[in-house]
């Protein structure tokens, strides 16, 4: 059942019999079922739909241009995500200990989160159905785990006794007219070197809507007991992953990355911003320092700040070199501006998980023996949960201030947002 919460003022159903509280069971004879069913019916421009009003039963017809929405929302649209069926042998989510927010637990493999959030998937659990859907919609694009294409290997690496073909399903996608982006999460000893090789070899052959690749190395916490035994990438593994990455690269431009943090293992400098083009894998931790860099300098062309200031910038053990560089272009222009930068160990999840995103507020405080002496602290919105000021442990913003004695300034995720949170801080 999906009940209309609001009509827009401008929406293409503001003219139709469609009220706030109708229940909508169907667009052109297909079920209302999620909120993909609403997005394909929205991009029509003849819909016919069936609706409920007290009981009664109603059918009405809407006719607009492709471009133009409907502008209807609904009380119920959310969806319970499909879950995981894998037991990937470095799934991180395995690796959390006990405690943190539920909502961390939840492993989905499901298209339409791929789709509309991102989110990869392996495609191992798609059901018939689900293939039509994908086929009929054309939910592009779509982000895929791929991590090997040897298809025995792959079950081995996804912890199940068989998977369907995965070139086969990526064919199909392709050839429909499906984008897809996908990901190698590289594990020592199981999908690197010649393996690696053979991977990006046959994702190459399936031609332009293989979108990209993104190569990243596997994250292993101190909470493994009883799992897999895995060993971290080492300087040279990291090397060898980007020597690879670069002949593909250079094969097709903008076809295969490695993440920053590949680059951090393997002591080399990432390359520059031209080079990651659209930043399609962006989520991926792939270009991130560049983009960084770019939009602080674009962004300082702009600003011209005057109030003397002093920060300290809270970031991980990977970020500080490139928050360093984003410091010193904005002290290029704004010569009143100092600060320091406090690289934090994961102590958490343990030191080789060097990403912001994953130090808590335990990690933080424990980096503190006395309160800093800086006017003001900055932290990246990444160390929160979305749309909340919640670390991973479930303690907040307020309360690292309290403890902390000091005045702390959330930056959002652009280079603009991080020179204006360091510019008007109050």
């Amino acid at each position: 059942m999906k009940q209309i919460s609001k009509i827009a003022y401008r929406g293409a159903a503001k003219a139709s019999p469609l009220k706030r509280g109708d229940i909508i069971h169907s667009f052109n004879s297909r079920s209302f079922n999620d909120f993909l069913d609403y997005i394909y019916a929205d991009s029509l421009e003849d819909i016919i739909i069936k609706a409920e009003r007290d009981g009664k039963s109603f059918e009405c017809q809407i006719q607009k241009p492709a471009s133009l929405s409907m502008g209807i929302a609904f009380k119920d649209i959310d969806i319970e995500p499909k879950r995981c069926k894998n037991n990937c042998i470095f799934c991180f989510i395995d690796q959390l200990p006990k405690g943190l927010r539920d909502s961390l637990y939840i492993k989905d493999d499901d298209c339409r989160l791929s789709f509309s959030m991102g989110n990869y998937v392996t495609l191992t659990g798609i059901s018939n159905a689900d293939w039509r859907r994908l086929n009929e919609y054309k939910l592009s694009p779509l982000y895929v785990s791929v991590h090997t294409t040897d298809n025995n290997l792959r079950a081995k690496m996804l912890g199940v006794k068989k998977v369907p073909n995965i070139m086969e399903q990526l064919a199909e996608l392709a050839a429909s007219g499906i984008k897809i982006h996908t990901q190698i999460v590289l594990v020592k000893g199981y999908n690197d070197g010649q393996r690696l090789r053979r991977t990006l070899q046959d994702l190459l052959s399936l031609g332009e809507n293989l979108s990209s690749v993104a190569i990243v190395p596997v994250g292993l916490t101190v909470h493994r007991q009883g799992l897999t035994l895995l060993q971290p990438l080492a300087k040279e593994d990291a090397q060898a992953a980007i020597t690879l990455a670069q002949e593909f690269y250079n094969k097709r431009k903008y076809f295969c990355f490695c993440s920053d943090e590949m680059y951090n293992i393997a002591e080399m400098q990432a390359p520059d911003y031209e080079y990651y083009g659209n930043f399609e894998q962006i989520e991926n931790g792939v270009g991130l320092r560049a983009k960084l860099l770019h939009e602080v300098k674009y962004a300082m062309e702009e600003r011209r700040p005057k109030k003397k200031r002093n920060a300290g910038i809270i970031t991980s053990v990977s970020g500080a070199k490139d928050i360093a560089d984003a410091c010193k272009i904005i002290k290029q222009s704004w010569q009143e501006f100092s600060y320091d930068i406090y690289p934090i160990e994961n102590k958490f999840f343990g030191s080789t998980i060097t990403v912001a995103g994953l130090l808590t507020y335990a990690d933080i405080v424990s980096a503190f023996s006395v309160p800093p002496a800086n006017d003001f602290l900055v932290l990246p919105s990444v160390m929160l949960k979305e749309f909340t000021n919640t670390f991973l442990d479930g303690k907040t913003v307020k309360e690292l201030a309290r403890k902390l004695k000091k005045r702390i300034v959330v930056s959002g995720n652009t280079g603009a947002a991080f020179a204006d949170s360091l510019i008007y801080a109050k």
